[in-house]
């Protein structure tokens, strides 16, 4: 995924919102996980899992 692609899904809410550390973005692994948990339960389920 290209880093415009990232940030555009941190828009869209599909990524939640990054924990800023000074200038830095930081997202816990938990969220991540939970994000790539649920689009692989949705590609298996074609887009019908909420």
């Amino acid at each position: 995924m290209s880093v415009a692609s990232f940030w555009r899904r941190v828009a869209d809410g599909t990524i939640p919102e990054p924990l800023k550390l000074g200038r830095l973005s930081r997202w816990p692994r938990s969220e991540l996980i939970a994000v790539i948990e649920n689009a692989k339960a949705a590609r298996a389920t074609g887009g019908r899992h909420e």
